[in-house]
């Protein structure tokens, strides 16, 4: 072999790892930015070009490439500390780069800003000197613009469920309180320490707490949406009607990875329901009272005396409302309602005996007697323990009306109107 055949052949042997390490660099999946000691840019791959957009012809490669860019200068390096980390690695340190949000457009052209991480390592000569830095680069953008939105979502969601409600929670898939809830401590006054686990139960009206276990028990056990209804108690002590929702979140095995809910306050539509249910019951009463009342008013013909008359009212009047003590006042004239007991009487008009024309003129009856009053107690007992729902106090109900003819003896009148106290 010829010196010129073995010098061409060295040569080319010499040459070949350089060509494969330039091109396993270039063609590297990842970004690879080669900095000197001085912190300037030697060489970049490819997919440092991809990431940033920053193209071979481009002024601005031109420009990161030239002695007038310097990574250790670089504004956004400094004020992120990228600049600090770089200088370790230089020192010989491999350090690992946090996450920064970095715009190209900065460097005074065009450009592309991208969230990365990093990492730089030291390379080393056989003596360990430093000569340089590899820059490694992973584009997180997408990654953090879905954690961003999904950061969105969840604010959203909060401020949704605190728009529509007083108190947001969540627990363990077994019902347990893990997560501290702002809401919840500020409307019940518990701490922490006291509401986690099932101690948020001791908040719970002691008359609702058994069902509301029961029920969060059984929804937990057949993973149902959570619904019910239970007085919680507030920090100042007094107890309020919230409406529950508890939805079960599910992992992708189909099991429950936690529950949310959600605590909202109806104590006042609660409070208005039973007042009204309160005055329609006793409207009702009242009309059943009415009822019985001109029933036997319409019966009592068949009475011997007023004093009889007296007591049969006062006997239907304590049936119906279970009054302790009924008075039953008749008279044969018009009484004002009014006069008819010691508290604010109501007028009704109710007429004794069926009314006919012309029957007190055709029956020539003589006077009424003279007003009579009957007054009727329990017989086995003198009062009950608290008195009837029907009235706060005392009622009394008026009934007046005209006077009408009913017996054939003309030794009797009918009184003309009644008065009804009891209580």
């Amino acid at each position: 072999m010829s010196p010129t055949a073995a010098t061409g052949a060295g040569a080319t042997s010499h040459a070949y790892p350089e060509v494969r390490f330039r091109e396993l660099f270039e063609q590297a999946p990842v970004s690879l930015q080669i900095l000197d000691p001085q912190g300037y840019t030697m060489r970049v791959s490819r997919a440092w070009e991809a990431l940033w957009q920053i193209h071979e012809g481009s002024a601005l490669k031109r420009h990161v490439m030239s002695r007038d860019y310097n990574l250790l200068l670089d504004p956004q390096l400094v004020a992120t500390g990228v600049a600090a980390c770089l200088a370790r690695a230089m020192a010989g340190e491999s350090v690992e780069i946090p996450a920064i949000h970095y715009d190209t457009a900065a460097l005074g052209t065009s450009g592309r800003a991208r969230w990365v991480t990093a990492r730089a390592h030291p390379i080393k000569d056989p003596q360990g000197k430093v000569v340089g830095v590899m820059l490694m680069h992973e584009d997180i953008t997408e990654r953090v613009l879905a954690e961003k939105a999904l950061r969105e979502r969840e604010e959203r969601f909060r401020t949704l469920a605190m728009a529509t409600s007083q108190i947001v929670w969540s627990s363990s898939a077994n019902g347990e309180i893990l997560e501290d809830s702002p809401s919840w401590r500020a409307f019940t006054g518990q701490r922490y320490e006291e509401w986690r686990g099932d101690g948020w139960l001791d908040a719970v009206h002691p008359d609702d707490r058994a069902r509301t276990c029961q029920t969060w028990d059984a929804c937990i056990a057949g993973r149902a949406v959570y619904e019910t209804e239970y007085r919680l108690r507030r920090a100042d002590g007094s107890y309020r009607w919230t409406a529950v929702k508890g939805i079960p979140l599910l992992a992708p095995d189909g099991s429950v990875r936690e529950w949310v809910g959600a605590n909202r306050d109806i104590h006042d539509s609660v409070t208005q329901q039973e007042g009204l249910l309160q005055r329609l019951d006793s409207e009702r009463r009242q009309s059943a009272l009415l009822a019985k009342v001109a029933g036997a008013a319409r019966t009592l013909h068949t009475a011997l005396s007023s004093e009889d008359i007296a007591d049969a009212l006062a006997q239907e009047v304590r049936a119906i409302l279970g009054a302790a003590e009924v008075e039953v006042a008749l008279d044969g004239g018009t009484r004002d309602p009014s006069a008819a007991g010691d508290a604010a009487c109501d007028s009704l008009a109710l007429p004794l005996l069926d009314r006919r024309e012309g029957a007190s003129v055709a029956s020539g009856l003589p006077a009424r007697p003279a007003a009579s009053t009957r007054r009727t107690k329990p017989s086995s007992r003198s009062w009950p323990r608290s008195p009837p729902p029907v009235s706060p106090t005392r009622g009394c109900i008026a009934a007046c009306a005209s006077r009408t003819g009913a017996r054939t003896s003309s030794s009797r009148c009918w009184p003309t109107s009644c008065a009804i106290r009891w209580r």
